[in-house]
């Protein structure tokens, strides 16, 4: 089985597993959820003159393309940019009243924001491939931004942000002055988690998660940073979800550009100031299955505990300066929140900042038993809090 197939199989068997636990485990009533199926294109808000509209991308077009700063991983291909991870984020500045945005995915959702979301947002859901047309804009500059906001077994392609002539051309965005990487599984990428009910149906599930408004980019917009994320639903350091796939756990994917493909490895990146590791939820999380080497979590600690100070080791000898917060999700027991704190006092015997967050019982109120948006909010707030004493200037 090829690469991209393995790949395809993992997802897919975690979230069937996952919404199999949700049914066994659901004693809710009435749920809440975004409205599902979700259009291809919504206008989530704009100013009077503003409008959008989808089509083919042309042919032929004398249409100019703007410099655009990407954040988040992706592989720069025949003038697109290939991306699979969460996250991925790409920003560009141009004079005038029209701009358009093309891509090629079949696969996520995307939300389109002028100028920070004061002039307009617009979301795509699964577009494939086509041309967002903005036009209507007071003359003058503006900033726009296109940004992943859900998971997806394959990569997809952001084609770039164009105008009508050179002259509306203007720079790239700058790198913001700080850069977090937040490194984890479903509860870091904010697998349904704008669901306020467990039972999902895979459109719910796909409506409901919103990457942006998990803890990890939340703790970011408050620290004026930018965020790099590495995370992947059903992954863990040493087992995967229900002992998935086992040959495609997170130390075999993390330094991947496209980890559904046999891509090379992730080009020369930013190196973060501040880590937030957070692996295990599917590793102590999960039932274990006949086969596997491990039968018990005291077992699963022999292995899992030198697995993620291995990982933490090899984050920071890519970021020789970063601080990291080490965040455990106690609610999976005595054994995850050994190794974490066995992983603190390694890096700090390595000399390294470091911080550990070990957190209490989540309501875990999401799609298919993940944090909601309640547990996201505080995760949050626990992690601001370990900013404010870790990395005291960038609180001020």
């Amino acid at each position: 089985m090829s690469r991209k197939n393995r790949f395809r199989v993992l997802l897919a068997a975690v979230l069937i597993l996952a919404a199999v636990a949700g049914y066994l485990r659901w004693s809710q009533g009435a749920s809440a959820f975004p409205d599902a199926p979700l259009p291809v294109l919504q206008v989530t808000q704009e100013d009077h003159g503003v409008t959008a509209e989808l089509t083919d991308i042309p042919r032929l077009s004398d249409e100019v393309a703007l410099p655009v700063h990407v954040i988040g991983r992706a592989v720069r291909d025949r003038g697109s940019m290939i991306h699979q991870w969460p996250g991925f984020q790409a920003e560009a500045r141009f004079r005038g009243t029209d701009v358009a945005v093309r891509v090629d995915d079949s696969q996520n959702r995307l939300r389109i924001t002028i100028d920070d979301g004061d002039t307009a947002t617009f979301e795509l859901a699964r577009p494939g491939r086509k041309q967002l047309r903005i036009s209507g804009l007071k003359d003058g500059e503006h900033r726009i931004r296109l940004e992943k906001i859900s998971e997806s077994s394959e990569p997809a392609r952001f084609l770039g942000f164009y105008v009508e002539a050179a002259l509306n051309v203007l720079a790239a965005p700058q790198d913001a002055p700080k850069l977090i990487e937040f490194v984890g599984d479903s509860d870091t990428v904010g697998y349904g988690n704008l669901s306020f009910g467990r039972r999902c149906t895979p459109n719910q599930q796909f409506a409901a998660t919103d990457v942006s408004q998990s803890f990890g980019p939340r703790l970011a917009e408050r620290l004026d940073a930018s965020y790099r994320m590495i995370a992947l639903s059903g992954i863990g350091l040493e087992r995967n979800y229900g002992g998935a796939l086992p040959d495609r756990t997170l130390p075999k994917l993390v330094d991947l550009a496209l980890p559904a493909l046999d891509a090379p490895p992730a080009a020369p990146e930013p190196a973060p100031e501040l880590i937030v590791l957070a692996i295990g939820s599917n590793d102590f999380g999960s039932d274990f299955q006949s086969g596997e080497p491990w039968d018990s979590k005291p077992a699963l600690l022999t292995d899992f505990q030198p697995a993620l100070i291995q990982l933490a080791r090899d984050l920071a000898d890519k970021a020789p300066d970063a601080a990291f917060i080490l965040l455990a999700f106690g609610e999976y027991g005595d054994e995850i929140v050994a190794a974490y704190r066995a992983a603190e006092a390694a890096l700090r015997d390595d000399g390294r900042q470091v911080a550990l967050v070990i957190l209490p019982q989540l309501d875990r109120k999401g799609c298919d038993w993940h944090p909601s948006p309640d547990d996201h909010q505080m995760i949050e707030t626990r992690l601001m809090d370990a900013v404010a004493e870790l990395l005291p200037g960038w609180t001020r």
